[in-house]
């Protein structure tokens, strides 16, 4: 008996044959006109919206100084149809694509006409966003239609907070749609946060006045705040893509963990507050950030790292602090809450420094600076990048 599977690959290798009419011919147009123009062809990692915001806007950098090239992009699947709509007004991208990028990888040359997305692992080390970023903009239509769902909810234009607190929600569903239903996604678990220890923050938000929306495609679990001015998205029933855009592009400031869409906000300049972040040798310094991570200790005798043992024990994996002997110990409500209130004084023009923060803040960059990874994952920092403030100063006396 034919498996269903067959079936499925015979109708995907009739796809690509049918469609070879007419990126044959665009791959070997590439040949001909080469070196006096330059096409080229990509894949998107447009499934992750953490990557396709911040790949899709280098490439906008890249195209204001291409001369004489073209690169068309593959994206299949969609994490966000609304930036999709936005940044295909600008380049060559879709699922349409997807044809070219296959023909090209058999055909004599593949190499010198293949582009990758992004060439610094989605982070503006260079500074690009802060000086060149041409920032693709929503219609007037789209902005109306946000501002009407939005309305409907009783908002009348005051300022708003985004709060993205993350957790394997998400990951969990995308492995779903990819029949991966036992992929362990625990090796990520040092990036989540328990989204009630935000509970006091969000409350002192709400009492300022601000709206918060506690953002999200999928969560794990519901944040219980009844208050006018408070909505849990992923379970409001007219959430879209459209809206998580503009959200994240309009907002106030954004609150995260560091995770996914928070790169739209941060890209478009809006003051931004990591809690929770790991690893602190990955902060975005390129970004208006305040960066507070979460609490390292010695397994070995509960003693907390040094800011320059944060640095250095930089890893990706869970396993990998476990081996390492350390312990991730996440931020309390408390500590969010001193956090959340230096992001709301950057946000209304309120943030002072003192000479004794500045040169906590400039000997945490001296560490930082003389981390053999810095040039990879650094070199530009943003004039509105900082450790946060409490946390530098709990730190006071393990800034070695």
């Amino acid at each position: 008996m034919i498996s269903s599977k067959f079936f499925k690959n015979l109708s995907r290798a009739f796809k690509y044959l049918l469609n070879a009419f007419w990126a044959v011919p665009l791959v070997l147009t590439s040949r001909i006109v080469y070196p006096i123009f330059k096409i080229k062809f990509g894949v998107s990692q447009s499934n992750r919206i953490g990557h396709f915001i911040p790949d899709t806007l280098e490439e906008l950098i890249r195209m204001q100084v291409k001369k004489r090239e073209i690169t068309f992009w593959s994206a299949t699947f969609i994490s966000n149809k609304q930036w999709f709509k936005m940044v295909r007004n600008y380049m060559y991208i879709g699922p349409k694509f997807k044809y070219p990028v296959f023909w090209n990888r058999y055909i004599p040359g593949s190499q010198r006409h293949t582009s990758v997305m992004s060439t610094n692992s989605s982070r503006d080390t260079e500074g690009k966003f802060f000086f060149d970023l041409v920032k693709p903009k929503m219609s007037d239509l789209d902005i109306i239609k946000s501002k009407k769902f939005l309305e409907q909810l009783g908002w009348k234009d005051e300022p708003f907070i985004c709060l993205l607190s993350r957790d394997n929600a998400y990951l969990n569903y995308l492995d779903k749609l990819a029949g991966q239903i036992n992929h362990d996604r625990t090796y990520h678990s040092y990036r989540d946060s328990e989204i009630e220890t935000y509970r006091l923050a969000v409350n002192y938000l709400l009492e300022k006045g601000y709206w918060v929306f506690r953002m999200g495609t999928l969560t794990e679990k519901k944040l219980e705040i009844s208050h006018k001015n408070f909505l849990d998205y992923p379970y409001y029933n007219k959430k879209c893509d459209l809206l998580d855009i503009y959200l994240f592009s309009n907002c106030a400031g954004l609150i995260s963990t560091s995770t996914g869409i928070d790169g739209l906000s941060q890209a478009y300049g809006i003051p931004t507050l990591i809690v929770n972040g790991l690893p602190l040798a990955f902060a975005t310094t390129f970004f208006n950030t305040i960066w507070v991570p979460k609490n390292l200790r010695w397994k070995s005798n509960d003693v907390s790292l040094t800011v320059k043992e944060y640095i250095e024990n930089c890893y990706s994996y869970t396993s990998e602090y476990n081996e390492a002997g350390i312990n991730i110990i996440d931020l309390n409500e408390n500590q969010i809450l001193l956090a959340v209130m230096e992001l709301v004084n950057r946000v209304e023009g309120n943030e002072i420094a003192r000479e004794s923060d500045i040169f906590l803040q400039e000997m945490f960059l001296n560490l930082l600076k003389n981390w053999s990874g810095f040039e990879c994952h650094h070199d530009f920092i943003h004039p509105g990048f900082k450790i946060g403030q409490e946390w530098i100063n709990s730190m006071r006396n393990k800034m070695i």
